[in-house]
């Protein structure tokens, strides 16, 4: 039994290993604890895209200038190379620059030898490893480490470690080590772009059905509450993409050698019905979906045989047709895996195209028929980042104008465009207070003391900045400070759904009701 301050201990479970366990109660949201790195780098593939202490691209566009000696490590500017120098790459240089030597220019160690590397050159061999399991004996009897490549890895970690000292036998179990505990980084724009360690965090269990969750800010690590969590309760997060079907699931869980026993798995829940049973669901009155009738009467929610059956049988396609990912959009099953990623990809696609309006129509859909059910916190780190994309596309819309809500729905249904309708539909929305009043719901839904860190919410900030500097807007003004003081009143809410629900609803309506379901590249 260890405290690790006032919030959590980490202890002993009957089944589990190690888990880590809440000292005091945690509401949905909250910061339980900040966790720094005892490992922290980028993927090999984005060395020079990243910088190695904060793993930020520099602020002023310019890449990272590299270590004059290994060439192996990247860095926004001095004060990072001072601290990674200080923090470990004092230790880690010798042995890349010998790398260098020996293998050429170009030769970099994979990201998992380059960060068992950096655990084994300090002063005790696998220092900031204790305690956490790596299955290296299951990973030696299972095949695995051959098919895998570990092998090759652990040869390449006792050669270039620079000890006497270490063995195969010693490198293969750092490998796992890292291998079992790390978090990956992941940012859509980047895709897998760095790995984090640190031993206490590493005692969090898995259920896929998580009570909290880990949001990376900076270098730090942000363990947060997804649902309220008690005194005594055992904090679990999720090791996978907990959204998938059960195979995917299973299959992603197999390098941890357990079977998950939590209720999505042992009852074959799939994202709907976990969404019904989320204490979270009342939080969504102040989201862009405050009217929970909406969520609660789903067919998909509610249990309607039909639906269920057609859920059922698209869960269990390996690999879902354009067609039958079609069906599941025509019956409005827009959260289920493949539809969501099928809406987001239209919408980075046609935002790459420069068709702004039907790009943000498609995320409004997105934020109001797929994201609430995925994720029913709206806090969630997803959620509050396609709040960020909708408010960047309001504001690169056509000339904003401010006016009177009229609905769009019927607009699409006249035979026009997508892209004609939205840009008129847009025109009768007061886009500023609409823009408005998203970029502040993302900053009441930012980690505490990380607003002005966390990138999406300093983005937030900036544009509402450039928001405040906007003249003749003082009666508009007034209705949104008065309902950012007090949210909960019945003429705040009533403000909000005139001036952010219902455009964005219409908007959502818009694109469902004007796309071709026959398109393969079509979002609805």
């Amino acid at each position: 039994m260890a405290s690790l301050g006032p919030a959590l201990e980490r202890r002993s479970h009957p089944t589990k290993g190690n888990a880590l366990y809440a000292l005091r109660p945690f509401p949905s949201g909250s910061a339980i604890q900040v966790f720094t790195p005892s490992i922290l780098l980028p993927q090999t593939s984005h060395l020079e895209l990243l910088c190695a202490y904060c793993l930020r691209q520099p602020p002023d566009g310019t890449a990272p200038r590299a270590c004059t000696r290994c060439r192996s490590a990247f860095y926004c500017g001095a004060d990072c190379q001072t601290l990674h120098w200080r923090a470990v790459h004092a230790k880690e240089c010798k042995p890349l620059t010998k790398l260098k030597e020996r293998e050429g220019e170009g030769r970099l160690l994979p990201t998992l030898v380059r960060a068992a590397l950096q655990a084994v050159v300090k002063e005790e061999i696998g220092k900031g490893l204790e305690g956490t399991e790596g299955h290296t004996e299951k990973w030696l009897s299972s095949g695995r480490w051959e098919r895998r490549g570990m092998k090759v890895a652990a040869a390449a970690l006792v050669m270039y470690s620079g000890r006497k000292d270490f063995t195969i036998d010693m490198a293969a179990r750092v490998l796992t080590q890292i291998q079992t505990n790390a978090f990956h980084r992941y940012d859509p724009d980047l895709g897998q772009f760095g790995i984090f360690f640190e031993p206490n965090l590493a005692m969090a269990n898995h259920s896929c059905v998580p009570n909290a969750f880990v949001q990376f800010i900076g270098r730090d690590a942000v363990l947060r509450a997804e649902t309220p969590i008690a005194v005594g309760d055992e904090i679990e997060i999720s090791y996978t993409d907990n959204m998938q079907s059960l195979p995917v699931r299973q299959a992603q869980l197999e390098d941890y050698f357990f079977q998950c026993r939590c209720s999505r798995c042992v009852e074959d829940l799939d994202i709907y019905q976990v969404c019904a049973g989320s204490p979270n669901l009342e939080l969504n009155k102040e989201s862009l979906l405050p009217d929970l009738i909406n969520v609660e009467q789903h067919p998909a929610m509610t249990g309607n045989p039909a639906t269920r059956q057609k859920i059922q049988r698209f869960l269990k396609a390996t690999d879902p047709s354009t067609a039958q990912i079609h069906e599941m959009k025509a019956d409005g099953l827009w959260a289920l895996p493949g539809v969501a990623e099928s809406i987001n990809a239209d919408i980075v696609a046609r935002i790459e195209d420069g068709n702004i309006s039907e790009a943000l129509a498609l995320a409004c859909l997105q934020a109001t028929h797929s994201d609430p059910y995925r994720y029913p916190a709206p806090f969630h780190p997803v959620r509050v980042k396609n709040l960020l994309v909708i408010a960047k596309l309001i504001s690169n819309t056509a000339a904003i104008t401010a006016g009177v809500y009229s609905s769009l729905k019927s607009l699409a249904e006249q035979g026009a465009s997508l892209e004609s309708k939205v840009q008129e539909g847009l025109g009768d929305i007061d886009q500023v207070s609409l823009c408005q009043m998203i970029l502040i719901l993302i900053l009441r839904w930012a980690p505490k003391g990380y607003e002005a860190t966390w990138d999406v919410s300093a983005m937030a900030k900036a544009l509402l900045d450039d928001i405040d500097q906007l003249p003749g807007r003082e009666k508009e003004l007034s209705l949104i400070n008065a309902w950012k003081a007090e949210p909960t009143s019945d003429s705040a809410q009533a403000f909000f759904d005139f001036a952010v629900v219902k455009p964005v609803r219409a908007l959502a309506e818009t694109a469902k009701t004007s796309m071709d379901l026959g398109k393969t590249s079509d979002p609805s």
